[in-house]
């Protein structure tokens, strides 16, 4: 993980690259992702683990980064968060939009943006989440895109972002080393200036079994993912950082 992407011209590159390959995928991302009990269940989880983390009162602002098609922002904004997603890819907010319109949602909104330089003041927002997006980027990136992130962020603002996690992904990473995972001496480093106060874990291996029987245990069971090591063993970790 020590790929040299500094340079704005690669950086750039990287990111048109990406935005070609999701304006292909828009159309069946969903349906190849969360289609499924275990993706459905996956999506409730997550969701359900953001809003509590999160804890939005009234008038605050929450960014969603590489919102995607919304599965995250749409699901924060039913229940009652007033959320901008924003993504690269205009398919991806197509899909996104789409979904609120069909849910009556008044409280979101979505924005074409790149991560790397994001539209907004700073000190902008009270709130800030990216999942599903950082597992794609090289180091330095990741490194680059948080830095933009605390930029926007208000002081003592929370900032919540998704890695893939190393223990669990480990052989996905050895195999395919675009899956990018974070390891614990990474996050000092990629949340420099920023205060890491909890790593909590997402969907533990088996937990979609559990689901099967019970979606009630297995959502506890999900809830509870906060302490070494079941966090680093879950699939994906959450990184909370306080400004």
């Amino acid at each position: 993980m020590k790929e040299s992407h500094s340079n704005p011209t690669v950086m750039e590159a990287y990111s048109k690259l990406k935005q070609a390959d999701y304006t292909r995928e828009a159309p069946v991302y969903d349906l190849k992702r969360f289609s499924t009990f275990a993706g459905s269940f996956y999506v409730e989880l997550t969701n359900a683990i953001l809003f509590d983390l999160l804890k939005v009162r009234k008038r605050e602002k929450v960014l969603d980064l590489a919102t995607g098609t919304g599965r995250v922002s749409v699901g924060l904004a039913e229940k009652g968060a007033s959320i901008i997603g924003v993504d690269l890819t205009w398919k991806m907010l197509e899909r996104a939009r789409q979904k609120a319109v069909e849910k009556s949602l008044k409280n979101i909104s979505f924005s074409a943006a790149n991560a790397l330089k994001l539209p907004f003041h700073d000190n902008t927002f009270d709130k800030i989440i990216s999942t599903r997006f950082f597992h794609i980027l090289p180091f330095s990136m990741q490194k680059s895109v948080i830095q933009e992130l605390t930029r926007i962020l208000k002081p003592g603002g929370t900032l919540i972002v998704e890695f893939n996690s190393p223990f669990a992904g480990l052989f996905l990473w050895a195999v395919r080393r675009d899956q990018r995972v974070i390891w614990p001496r990474e996050v000092k480093d990629l949340f420099h200036g920023l205060t890491v106060v909890k790593k909590r874990g997402v969907m533990l291996p088996g937990l979609g079994k559990i689901a099967r029987v019970s979606v009630k245990a297995a959502l506890l069971i999900g809830r509870l993912m906060t302490f070494f090591p079941f966090n680093y063993l879950s699939n994906q970790i959450l990184i909370v950082a306080k400004k």
